[in-house]
């Protein structure tokens, strides 16, 4: 896997204007400040539907347009609050149960923006918009000859990095875990890794299923009751050993 991978990353099957071939800006906003527009959004749309729901005060009927203009608003205030918790459940789930399960499985620390910014894969219809986590695989110093102007050139040292990152995906049924293979490139010790191509992370077939929720398999708000009168409840490492078991088969694929 590791020979396929750096191969393919190199030799440009994924490239700039490839699936993700998009080469990550320098000029991006970090991670932080992703996350908290996010949750602020979620809640200036929840203040948003409350308002027009009449909470804090009543409706002023002025006219027979006012009944379907206010049913509109509130229609339209459910798709806002709607499409913000999804987004906010997403990075709940990648910096949350992912980081976890991603450190189990690879012994390290995961990393915000190391990865580059938010990857925009055609291939993943609906992948949040925040940079992925991501851990790191292999580095190495690559050596360049750079032209400063005329016949002047100089020798300048790159940093390259082969990184796992993991964002999440959201429809209306599921949130799903995906997996890329990254290649970055740092200039210096103070530049922000620049993401050059990233691909896929194809895990085994038999491996254990990444969705975190889904309409069959949603983890019950209550308590459960076992036949023997005993209660059990579901817990979030649950979630986080099944998340660590698919991080790992993919890290240990051949």
């Amino acid at each position: 896997r590791t020979a396929a991978m750096t191969s393919a990353l190199r030799s440009g099957s994924v490239g700039r204007k490839g699936a993700g071939g998009r080469i990550d800006g320098a000029t991006r906003e970090f991670t932080g400040r992703i996350v908290r527009d996010a949750f602020d959004a979620l809640s200036r749309a929840v203040d948003t539907l409350g308002r027009r729901c009449g909470v804090g005060g009543d409706w002023n009927d002025i006219d027979a347009q006012s009944a379907s203009l206010r049913e509109r608003s509130v229609v339209q205030a459910c798709r806002d609050v709607r499409l913000s918790l999804m987004t906010c459940s997403g990075i709940a789930a990648v910096f949350g149960m992912a980081a976890i399960g991603l450190k189990v499985a690879s012994g390290a620390d995961p990393v915000a923006d190391g990865a580059g910014g938010p990857i925009d894969d055609s291939n993943n219809p609906g992948t949040i918009q925040i940079p992925p986590l991501s851990v790191h695989l292999r580095q190495r110093i690559v050596e360049k000859v750079v032209n400063e102007g005329g016949d002047e050139t100089k020798r300048i040292s790159i940093l390259e990095g082969e990184l796992l990152a993991v964002t999440a995906k959201m429809s209306d049924e599921n949130l799903e875990l995906i997996c890329y293979d990254v290649l970055t490139a740092t200039e210096s010790a103070q530049s922000v890794p620049m993401r050059l191509k990233f691909m896929p992370a194809i895990p085994p077939k038999a491996s254990i299923s990444t969705d975190v929720f889904n309409n069959e398999n949603r983890l019950p708000k209550r308590h459960r009751t076992e036949h023997n009168g005993r209660t059990k409840s579901h817990h979030t490492l649950d979630e986080v050993e099944k998340a660590a078991l698919w991080f790992e088969s993919i890290l240990n694929e051949p």
